[in-house]
C-alpha cells in the first residue's frame, strides 16, 4: 500500500500516517506519495485512525478519481450540441451559391513605389554597361581533397609492441652472433690450413735434404772403401790403367 492512497483512503494526511508509524510503530518511510507502508503495520494504522468499512484496498498504482457528472448537465449539453448542428446546417443551406462562375475579390497588390527617379546621361549608362560585361566570370576552383584522403592512401604502420620489439631486436643480434662466429670460424680454418701446408713443404724439403747427405756419405764411405781393398798393379799397364783412374 502507497502512502498517498492511505491517506485518502482514511482521510488524514500523509503526514499524520508518518508520524503515526514514527510514534507507536518504530518505523520511519519516506514523505512522498508513492513510498510504501509495511504490510505488517497497515491493518494496525486504520484502525489505529478509525477506518470502520470491510473492504479491500487495491495496491499498486495510484487511481484519480474520475469526476462525477450529474445526469442533469449531461443533457442540457446534449440538447445544445443538438442546437448548434442544426444552426450550421441551416446556415449552409442558405449561403450555398449557385452553380457557376465563382467570383474571388482578389485584393491588387500594391508595386514598388517610386519616391524619386535620377536621370543618367547616355555615356554614364554606357559605362556601368561596359563594366558589368567587363567584369570576369569567376570560376569556382576544385576543392582540395582533405587530409584524411591523403592519408588513406599511404600505408598505415603497423604498431609494434614493446614485446614484439625486444624479440625482433634479440633476433637481430642472434643473427648478426652467429654471422661474426661463422667468419671467425672461417678465418681461423683458413689460418690453420695455411699453417699446416708451410709446415709439410718444409719438412718434405728437410727430409729430402737429409736423405740426400747421407747417400752421399755412403757412395764416399764406399769408394774409399774400394780404394782401400783394391790392389795396386804391379806391371806397367796396370799400373797405367789404374793412375787413369785415380786422375
Amino acid at each position: 500500500m502507497r502512502l498517498g492512497q492511505l491517506a485518502r483512503q482514511l482521510n488524514v494526511s500523509p503526514k499524520e500516517i508518518i508520524r503515526k508509524l514514527e510514534k507507536d510503530f518504530d518505523t520511519e518511510i519516506k514523505s512522498h506519495p508513492n513510498a510504501k507502508i509495511p504490510d505488517e503495520h497497515l491493518e494496525n494504522l486504520m484502525q489505529a485512525f478509525g477506518y470502520t468499512e470491510n473492504e479491500k484496498i487495491d495496491e499498486g498504482v495510484e487511481e484519480t478519481p474520475e469526476p462525477e457528472i450529474k445526469e442533469t448537465k449531461k443533457t442540457e449539453i446534449v440538447e445544445k450540441l443538438i442546437e448548434i448542428v442544426e444552426s450550421v446546417e441551416q446556415n449552409t443551406e442558405d449561403t450555398e451559391p449557385a452553380p457557376g462562375k465563382v467570383e474571388l475579390d482578389i485584393p491588387a497588390l500594391d508595386g514598388p513605389k517610386i519616391v524619386g527617379k535620377i536621370d543618367l546621361p547616355e555615356s554614364e549608362l554606357n559605362r556601368v554597361i561596359e563594366k558589368k560585361e567587363e567584369r570576369p566570370v569567376r570560376t569556382k576552383r576544385p576543392k582540395k581533397r582533405p587530409v584524411e584522403d591523403r592519408k588513406r592512401k599511404h600505408k598505415t604502420k603497423k604498431v609494434e609492441s614493446l614485446e614484439d620489439k625486444r624479440k625482433r631486436e634479440h633476433k637481430e643480434i642472434e643473427s648478426q652472433r652467429k654471422k661474426s662466429a661463422e667468419s671467425l670460424k672461417d678465418f681461423n680454418k683458413k689460418k690453420y690450413e695455411e699453417k699446416t701446408k708451410s709446415n709439410g713443404v718444409v719438412k718434405v724439403k728437410s727430409k729430402k735434404s737429409k736423405k740426400k747427405k747421407v747417400e752421399a756419405i755412403r757412395t764416399q764411405q764406399a769408394i774409399n772403401e774400394v780404394k782401400v781393398t783394391k790392389k795396386k798393379p804391379t806391371s806397367l799397364v796396370g799400373k797405367l790403367w789404374s793412375w787413369l783412374n785415380d786422375a
